[in-house]
């Protein structure tokens, strides 16, 4: 059943691949375009992150500036939130653009848009309270 899919580890990898597409297409985070080969258990796929949407097609033979390479089970653990970008990333052989294999990762891993919000809304904030110059006080004689 599609509710308890979520649940398994024991996916094929055409279903993996589709649930990344639609997880990534319910994220916000922002990114240029990119094009990414991602290789789920020797099946290979290709990622179009164009315009804010992501799209897989089944294949891995167009230049990409990212690949991915992993098993279902890293994968779905990622989706569920179990492990986050930086274990999904050991636990895979990566090449290419980092910047993109991140966005990747987050997009579909869950909390992921909102640590990057609170990350942009703190770079904000250090970039609104540069420190001021010291104040140079004179000295007081009584």
């Amino acid at each position: 059943a599609p509710k308890e899919c979520i649940f398994s580890n024991d996916l094929t990898p055409d279903s993996v691949a589709l649930a990344i597409e639609m997880f990534a297409n319910e994220c916000g985070i922002p990114h240029a375009n990119y094009v990414l080969q991602l290789k789920i258990d020797d099946h290979s796929y290709t990622y179009y992150f164009m315009n804010g949407e992501l799209t897989a097609r089944r294949g891995g033979d167009t230049p990409a500036v990212a690949r991915l390479e992993t098993d279902v089970a890293t994968l779905m653990q990622a989706m569920r939130g179990e492990i986050y970008i930086d274990e999904t990333k050991k636990r895979s052989k990566l090449s290419g653009e980092a910047s993109v294999i991140d966005h990747f990762i987050a997009s579909f891993t869950p909390g992921a848009d909102v640590a990057f919000e609170v990350a942009e809304a703190i770079k904000q904030r250090k970039l609104e309270k540069k420190p001021a110059a010291p104040v140079r006080r004179a000295a007081v004689t009584a």
